[in-house]
């Protein structure tokens, strides 16, 4: 009958969206892919507008990876990872993380093709990491993301303890070393003659025997001062080192030894 309620119902496969309908019809109200024609006189066309979704494409990449989340709309306490080839929904706020291997630093990144501006990543604890951050904010079209990463610098790092008149050390120093507080950075203990990466704060801490006290560091060759006064704390830290760094502790006598 000319006069019998027709129903319509689009199913759409994951790569693409619905645009909307054509005028002609009556659109449920909790569901907006089935639609009415209450009353159907003559030959109707009913025309359903869909559009591809934009793709998220991640390039391979040496040194480092990228990794593209964003907020899932239905539930903003959870994040979703993507996949290079995933399909989002028009109008996504993606965030591009770019994490480089232990050794290795973010050099640049692209987004089809072209260089783009990028933030520090900041960790929950507030500490600047080495990873980098983009958002590319209402995305409506295919979007393909390249980065590349490059090998920090090494500086070997060498301390001992001065030699006394008297043949002793008189005390031992130990040496450890971290960069940006990062875990995986953290050599403890850092053996004479090993090398840390660019960037690293190195720590040495000297252990005089009894009656013994620090007089001196030395670091290449130079006599290690604070605003003119020649350091003599147990603790040297020397930090953002960014060359090849020799180190020497001398012990001196704590007031009149006895003998």
């Amino acid at each position: 009958s000319a006069y019998i309620p027709i129903d319509f119902e689009l199913s759409l496969s994951d790569e693409y969206y619905f645009v909307g309908w054509s005028d002609n019809v009556e659109v449920d109200t909790t569901n907006d892919k089935l639609v009415y024609i209450r009353s159907m006189k003559d030959n109707v066309s009913v025309v359903a507008t869909i559009a591809k979704k934009p793709v998220v494409t991640i390039e391979g990449t040496n040194n480092g990876s990228i990794v593209a989340t964003y907020v899932d709309p239905s539930d903003s306490t959870n994040t979703i990872t993507l996949n290079s080839g995933d399909y989002v929904a028009p109008g996504t706020d993606i965030t591009i993380t770019y994490r480089p291997d232990k050794g290795y630093v973010f050099k640049s990144s692209v987004i089809n093709g072209k260089p783009v501006k990028y933030t520090d990543y900041v960790d929950g604890d507030g500490k600047t990491t080495d990873n980098k951050r983009v958002v590319i904010d209402d995305i409506q079209s295919d979007k393909t993301v390249g980065a590349e990463f490059e090998a920090l610098s090494t500086y070997e790092i060498t301390y001992d303890v001065v030699i006394a008149v008297d043949n002793n050390p008189n005390g031992t120093v130990s040496c450890s070393a971290d960069r940006k507080g990062l875990y995986s950075y953290i050599v403890s203990p850092l053996t004479s003659g090993d090398s840390v990466y660019s960037g690293s704060d190195v720590t040495f801490e000297a252990v005089p025997d009894e009656g013994y006290r620090v007089k001196e560091w030395i670091v290449n060759g130079e006599v290690m001062k604070s605003q003119g006064i020649t350091i003599t704390d147990n603790t040297l830290t020397l930090s953002d080192v960014q060359e090849v760094k020799d180190v020497v502790v001398q012990f001196t006598v704590l007031g009149n030894k006895m003998t």
